[in-house]
């Protein structure tokens, strides 16, 4: 049955792959600096001292992509901030076709 804790049972291997991803990739969450929304991050071991991640305004965070990537977008564009490469910026146009179209 879809939902019983055994349908939903994940193997030692699943598991130690999800914790290995917890203690790898930052915590990535939206703040509100004034009237704008950015990506600030926080290392698991140091939760209370977050720094922003990236200056680029944002309506919504979509995972790590790496540990140094994660994947945003706002109401126009996607965008994957990196700590160590330029903004890539895709307009959602492209990603999903023109509705007007």
């Amino acid at each position: 049955m879809i939902g019983t804790p055994a349908a939903c049972a994940i193997s030692p291997h699943q598991r130690s792959q999800r914790l290995l991803v917890a203690r790898r990739f930052p915590r990535g969450f939206p703040k509100v600096d004034g009237k704008v929304w950015q990506v600030w991050t926080a290392s698991r071991q140091r939760a209370r001292t977050a720094a922003q991640f990236s200056p680029q305004e944002v309506d919504a965070l979509h995972g790590w992509i790496s540990p140094t990537t994660i994947l945003a977008s706002d109401l126009q564009n996607a965008y994957w901030l990196s700590d160590d490469k330029p903004t890539q910026t895709v307009a959602l146009k492209e990603i999903y076709g023109d509705p007007s179209r």
